[in-house]
Protein backbone atom coordinates (compact mmCIF):
# COMPACT_ATOMS: atom_id res chain seq x y z
CA UNK A 1 0.00 0.00 0.00
CA UNK A 2 1.35 3.43 -0.92
CA UNK A 3 1.89 5.34 2.30
CA UNK A 4 2.65 8.66 0.67
CA UNK A 5 1.57 10.48 -2.52
CA UNK A 6 3.01 9.43 -5.85
CA UNK A 7 4.71 11.73 -8.33
CA UNK A 8 4.84 11.16 -12.07
CA UNK A 9 8.12 12.27 -13.55
CA UNK A 10 9.08 13.87 -16.82
CA UNK A 11 11.65 11.48 -18.21
CA UNK A 12 14.48 11.33 -20.68
CA UNK A 13 16.40 8.46 -22.33
CA UNK A 14 19.27 6.99 -20.36
CA UNK A 15 22.21 6.28 -22.66
CA UNK A 16 25.67 5.14 -21.66
CA UNK A 17 28.47 3.48 -23.61
CA UNK A 18 28.73 -0.28 -23.22
CA UNK A 19 32.17 0.06 -21.65
CA UNK A 20 30.69 2.15 -18.85
CA UNK A 21 28.32 -0.60 -17.79
CA UNK A 22 31.22 -2.75 -16.61
CA UNK A 23 31.89 -0.15 -13.91
CA UNK A 24 28.46 -0.80 -12.39
CA UNK A 25 28.92 -4.53 -12.01
CA UNK A 26 29.14 -5.22 -8.27
CA UNK A 27 32.80 -5.67 -7.47
CA UNK A 28 34.77 -6.93 -4.52
CA UNK A 29 37.27 -4.64 -2.84
CA UNK A 30 38.09 -1.33 -4.51
CA UNK A 31 36.30 1.95 -3.94
CA UNK A 32 32.69 2.96 -4.38
CA UNK A 33 29.44 2.66 -2.46
CA UNK A 34 29.77 -0.12 0.08
CA UNK A 35 26.74 -2.42 -0.19
CA UNK A 36 28.01 -5.23 2.04
CA UNK A 37 30.04 -8.42 1.86
CA UNK A 38 29.77 -11.58 -0.19
CA UNK A 39 29.93 -15.17 1.04
CA UNK A 40 33.72 -14.97 1.27
CA UNK A 41 33.40 -11.81 3.40
CA UNK A 42 34.84 -9.68 0.62
CA UNK A 43 33.42 -6.13 0.34
CA UNK A 44 30.94 -5.63 -2.50
CA UNK A 45 30.85 -2.09 -3.88
CA UNK A 46 29.14 -0.15 -6.66
CA UNK A 47 31.15 2.55 -8.43
CA UNK A 48 28.55 5.29 -8.44
CA UNK A 49 30.85 8.31 -8.88
CA UNK A 50 31.49 8.16 -12.61
CA UNK A 51 31.36 10.67 -15.49
CA UNK A 52 28.63 8.55 -17.15
CA UNK A 53 24.98 8.67 -16.06
CA UNK A 54 24.57 6.37 -13.06
CA UNK A 55 21.05 5.35 -12.09
CA UNK A 56 20.32 2.91 -9.29
CA UNK A 57 17.12 1.43 -7.88
CA UNK A 58 16.67 0.45 -4.26
CA UNK A 59 13.68 -1.70 -3.34
CA UNK A 60 13.18 -1.86 0.39
CA UNK A 61 12.25 -0.07 3.55
CA UNK A 62 13.22 3.45 4.53
CA UNK A 63 15.95 2.23 6.96
CA UNK A 64 17.63 0.44 4.05
CA UNK A 65 17.55 3.60 1.94
CA UNK A 66 18.95 5.60 4.85
CA UNK A 67 21.76 3.09 5.31
CA UNK A 68 22.85 3.63 1.69
CA UNK A 69 22.60 7.39 2.13
CA UNK A 70 24.70 7.20 5.30
CA UNK A 71 27.35 5.27 3.38
CA UNK A 72 27.30 7.78 0.54
CA UNK A 73 27.86 10.59 3.02
CA UNK A 74 30.76 8.60 4.49
CA UNK A 75 32.38 8.84 1.05
CA UNK A 76 32.17 12.62 1.28
CA UNK A 77 29.24 12.80 -1.15
CA UNK A 78 26.76 15.64 -0.83
CA UNK A 79 23.35 13.90 -0.92
CA UNK A 80 20.20 15.69 -2.03
CA UNK A 81 17.05 13.91 -0.82
CA UNK A 82 13.91 14.60 -2.85
CA UNK A 83 11.08 13.00 -0.88
CA UNK A 84 7.31 13.26 -0.48
CA UNK A 85 7.70 12.04 3.11
CA UNK A 86 10.27 14.48 4.56
CA UNK A 87 8.83 13.99 8.05
CA UNK A 88 10.06 10.37 7.94
CA UNK A 89 13.57 11.45 6.92
CA UNK A 90 13.80 14.09 9.66
CA UNK A 91 14.60 11.68 12.56
CA UNK A 92 17.41 10.14 10.50
CA UNK A 93 18.93 13.56 9.87
CA UNK A 94 18.65 14.38 13.58
CA UNK A 95 20.23 11.10 14.72
CA UNK A 96 23.17 11.31 12.33
CA UNK A 97 24.03 14.90 13.05
CA UNK A 98 24.93 15.28 9.37
CA UNK A 99 25.17 18.95 8.55
CA UNK A 100 23.23 20.71 5.79
CA UNK A 101 26.35 20.85 3.66
CA UNK A 102 26.21 17.06 3.18
CA UNK A 103 22.51 16.16 3.43
CA UNK A 104 20.14 18.50 1.64
CA UNK A 105 16.33 18.15 1.61
CA UNK A 106 14.71 19.21 -1.66
CA UNK A 107 11.33 19.25 -3.33
CA UNK A 108 10.65 16.45 -5.83
CA UNK A 109 11.35 17.63 -9.37
CA UNK A 110 13.48 20.53 -8.20
CA UNK A 111 16.41 21.16 -10.60
CA UNK A 112 19.70 19.65 -9.41
CA UNK A 113 22.74 21.80 -9.97
CA UNK A 114 26.10 20.36 -10.87
CA UNK A 115 28.22 19.94 -7.74
CA UNK A 116 30.76 22.62 -6.87
CA UNK A 117 34.34 21.97 -7.85
CA UNK A 118 35.90 19.32 -5.67
CA UNK A 119 32.55 18.08 -4.35
CA UNK A 120 30.70 14.94 -5.45
CA UNK A 121 26.92 15.05 -5.40
CA UNK A 122 24.15 12.43 -5.56
CA UNK A 123 20.36 12.65 -5.53
CA UNK A 124 17.90 10.34 -3.82
CA UNK A 125 14.44 10.24 -5.41
CA UNK A 126 11.85 9.00 -2.92
CA UNK A 127 8.53 9.92 -4.52
CA UNK A 128 6.68 6.65 -5.04
CA UNK A 129 6.23 5.25 -8.58
CA UNK A 130 8.56 6.81 -11.15
CA UNK A 131 7.30 6.18 -14.66
CA UNK A 132 9.79 5.64 -17.43
CA UNK A 133 13.40 6.55 -16.72
CA UNK A 134 14.59 9.26 -14.33
CA UNK A 135 13.61 12.76 -13.38
CA UNK A 136 14.76 15.08 -16.12
CA UNK A 137 16.34 17.71 -13.83
CA UNK A 138 19.09 15.33 -12.65
CA UNK A 139 22.34 16.14 -14.54
CA UNK A 140 24.03 13.26 -16.34
CA UNK A 141 27.07 13.38 -14.07
CA UNK A 142 25.05 13.25 -10.84
CA UNK A 143 24.22 9.69 -9.72
CA UNK A 144 20.59 9.09 -8.81
CA UNK A 145 19.17 6.51 -6.41
CA UNK A 146 15.45 5.83 -6.88
CA UNK A 147 13.84 4.46 -3.72
CA UNK A 148 10.81 2.19 -4.06
CA UNK A 149 9.19 0.63 -1.02
CA UNK A 150 7.35 -1.84 -3.26
CA UNK A 151 7.54 -3.24 -6.79
CA UNK A 152 4.55 -3.20 -9.10
CA UNK A 153 4.00 -3.53 -12.84
CA UNK A 154 4.45 0.25 -13.06
CA UNK A 155 8.13 -0.26 -12.19
CA UNK A 156 8.87 -2.66 -15.07
CA UNK A 157 10.25 0.07 -17.34
CA UNK A 158 12.41 1.46 -14.56
CA UNK A 159 13.79 -2.01 -13.82
CA UNK A 160 14.98 -2.38 -17.41
CA UNK A 161 16.75 0.98 -17.41
CA UNK A 162 18.66 1.17 -14.15
CA UNK A 163 22.34 0.28 -14.05
CA UNK A 164 21.89 -1.77 -10.89
CA UNK A 165 19.10 -2.66 -8.47
CA UNK A 166 19.52 -3.33 -4.75
CA UNK A 167 16.65 -5.39 -3.38
CA UNK A 168 15.58 -6.51 0.04
CA UNK A 169 13.30 -9.50 0.41
CA UNK A 170 10.37 -9.32 -2.03
CA UNK A 171 6.87 -10.66 -1.79
CA UNK A 172 5.95 -13.36 -4.33
CA UNK A 173 3.96 -10.80 -6.34
CA UNK A 174 6.92 -8.41 -6.41
CA UNK A 175 9.38 -11.15 -7.38
CA UNK A 176 7.08 -12.16 -10.24
CA UNK A 177 7.59 -8.66 -11.66
CA UNK A 178 11.25 -8.08 -10.82
CA UNK A 179 12.87 -11.38 -11.79
CA UNK A 180 11.54 -11.77 -15.37
CA UNK A 181 11.87 -8.04 -16.09
CA UNK A 182 15.57 -8.08 -15.20
CA UNK A 183 16.18 -11.28 -17.18
CA UNK A 184 16.66 -13.39 -14.05
CA UNK A 185 13.54 -15.54 -13.95
CA UNK A 186 15.48 -18.36 -12.32
CA UNK A 187 15.92 -16.38 -9.08
CA UNK A 188 12.27 -15.42 -8.67
CA UNK A 189 11.65 -17.64 -5.67
CA UNK A 190 15.03 -16.83 -4.12
CA UNK A 191 14.09 -13.14 -4.08
CA UNK A 192 11.27 -14.04 -1.68
CA UNK A 193 13.64 -15.81 0.71
CA UNK A 194 16.26 -13.13 1.32
CA UNK A 195 17.01 -12.71 5.00
CA UNK A 196 16.64 -9.25 6.62
CA UNK A 197 20.43 -9.00 6.84
CA UNK A 198 20.86 -9.50 3.09
CA UNK A 199 20.13 -7.88 -0.25
CA UNK A 200 20.27 -9.03 -3.84
CA UNK A 201 22.24 -6.77 -6.19
CA UNK A 202 21.06 -7.19 -9.78
CA UNK A 203 23.11 -5.81 -12.65
CA UNK A 204 23.58 -6.85 -16.28
CA UNK A 205 21.48 -9.98 -15.78
CA UNK A 206 23.65 -11.17 -12.93
CA UNK A 207 22.91 -11.35 -9.22
CA UNK A 208 25.08 -11.13 -6.13
CA UNK A 209 23.77 -12.05 -2.69
CA UNK A 210 25.22 -9.56 -0.23
CA UNK A 211 25.30 -9.43 3.56
CA UNK A 212 24.68 -5.82 4.66
CA UNK A 213 26.73 -6.02 7.86
CA UNK A 214 25.88 -2.62 9.35
CA UNK A 215 28.32 -1.29 11.90
CA UNK A 216 27.21 -0.48 15.44
CA UNK A 217 27.08 3.20 14.49
CA UNK A 218 24.98 2.51 11.39
CA UNK A 219 22.62 0.24 13.31
CA UNK A 220 22.12 2.95 15.91
CA UNK A 221 21.32 5.52 13.24
CA UNK A 222 18.98 3.58 10.92
CA UNK A 223 17.54 0.97 13.30
CA UNK A 224 16.30 -2.50 12.27
CA UNK A 225 16.59 -3.17 8.55
CA UNK A 226 13.72 -5.68 8.34
CA UNK A 227 11.48 -4.70 5.47
CA UNK A 228 8.51 -6.48 7.03
CA UNK A 229 7.80 -9.26 9.50
CA UNK A 230 10.08 -12.21 8.79
CA UNK A 231 9.70 -14.85 7.58
CA UNK A 232 7.18 -13.99 4.89
CA UNK A 233 4.94 -16.82 3.80
CA UNK A 234 6.11 -17.96 0.38
CA UNK A 235 5.84 -20.99 -1.82
CA UNK A 236 7.55 -24.16 -0.53
CA UNK A 237 11.31 -23.94 -0.79
CA UNK A 238 12.99 -25.65 -3.71
CA UNK A 239 16.63 -26.28 -4.52
CA UNK A 240 18.20 -23.57 -6.68
CA UNK A 241 19.49 -24.43 -10.17
CA UNK A 242 23.03 -23.90 -8.91
CA UNK A 243 24.07 -23.64 -5.23
CA UNK A 244 26.04 -20.44 -5.79
CA UNK A 245 23.02 -18.51 -7.07
CA UNK A 246 20.80 -18.61 -4.02
CA UNK A 247 21.07 -16.67 -0.77
CA UNK A 248 22.08 -18.39 2.43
Amino acid sequence: MIRYPSAVSKVAPHLAPAAALADLTPTVAGDGLMVGRDRESRPVTLRVLRPEPTRLLLVGGLPMAQLMVFRLVALGVQVIVQSLRPQEWAPFVHRTGIGPQLLIPAQPGEPIQVAPAGRSRAVVIDVGPVTGDYLRPVPADVPALVVRHEVTAVDADLLTRVDAAIMQQLTPAEAAVAAPTTGLSEIEQWLTQIRPSMVAVLSQRTVRWVMLGPTDVEAGVVGPLDRFAYPVMTAPSVHPPAPARGPR
